[in-house]
């Protein structure tokens, strides 16, 4: 069927699903990246595509723990979900101290960030 129209994006979707069911994530998220090429307002799509990528890192938790990261052996989830909100913290926290000019401002955005990023399991600043 794809062969004959290319331009089917629910053939690429099933075809995707498919991949993911036997673990091949990459070819996976290839089909979900030319169905929303496609038809980019349908939601299920970028579902498939997030559970697909969520799949594949779990995969590299897997092996981080095989090679001895007691981290990644205790709770891949809790640690894939905080190293996103310690990532966002970041991020937040660096345009927050951007904003700041002058070494006195900065030395009150200091004060405010350094809880957030010890709370995202960070150095202080």
């Amino acid at each position: 069927m794809l062969a004959l129209n290319a331009r089917f994006p629910d053939a690429y979707h099933n075809r995707g699903i498919a991949y993911a069911n036997v673990g091949k994530f990459d070819e996976a998220i290839e089909d979900y990246n030319r169905v929303i090429a496609m038809k980019s307002k349908d939601p299920n799509i970028f579902l498939s595509r997030g559970v697909a990528f969520t799949k594949k890192a779990m995969e590299d938790f897997r092996r981080a723990c095989d090679m001895g990261s007691q981290l990644a052996c205790d709770k891949p989830e809790t640690t894939f979900t905080l190293m996103h909100l310690k990532a966002d913290a970041f991020h937040h926290v660096t345009e927050l101290r951007n904003q700041f000019s002058y070494s006195r401002q900065q030395e009150r955005a200091t004060e405010i960030c350094n809880p957030l990023i010890l709370f995202g399991g960070g150095e202080r600043i």
